[in-house]
């Protein structure tokens, strides 16, 4: 992002990704008051505390220093970090349904909704009107 300022927003993809419709135009007018757009639901985050209720592997973040902020929250300056386990442990108590106590990115996301709801949650659309990714089983059947 600091690398390439003149990026109005960024689209993450995983590794594992592959592109099934390189024609379609994401609604970005839609999200002009989000600075990060991921696929989720609302009432999965809130009333359930469930770690998959949003999908990480793919979103949209504008360049700006609220995502620079975000960014950092879910982080742990990698797996070398020796708060790391404990963290773990805090992120899988909080959720209804994670039973490993590894930190990930989807669990870690959740996590930061949920604690600091005010301070993040107002710059997050939950998009679920369309898939951004899915499992390549769901496509094939």
């Amino acid at each position: 992002m600091l690398a390439h300022p003149e990026a109005e927003r960024i689209f993450w993809v995983d590794s594992d990704l592959v592109f099934t419709n390189i024609d379609f135009k994401p609604p970005l007018e839609k999200y002009r008051d989000h600075n990060l757009v991921v696929h989720g639901w609302l009432s999965t985050v809130y009333e359930q505390k469930n770690w998959g209720s949003v999908n990480s592997e793919v979103f949209f973040i504008r360049n700006c220093q609220w995502s620079n902020g975000v960014l950092g929250g879910l982080g742990c300056d990698g797996p070398n970090n020796s708060k790391l386990q404990k963290v773990g442990w805090i992120v899988t108590l909080t959720m209804s349904d994670k039973i490993h106590p590894e930190v990930d990115d989807q669990s870690a996301l959740v996590y930061l909704l949920l604690k600091e709801k005010d301070t993040w949650g107002k710059k997050i659309y939950m998009e679920n009107q369309y898939d951004l990714s899915g499992y390549c089983i769901d496509f094939i059947y």
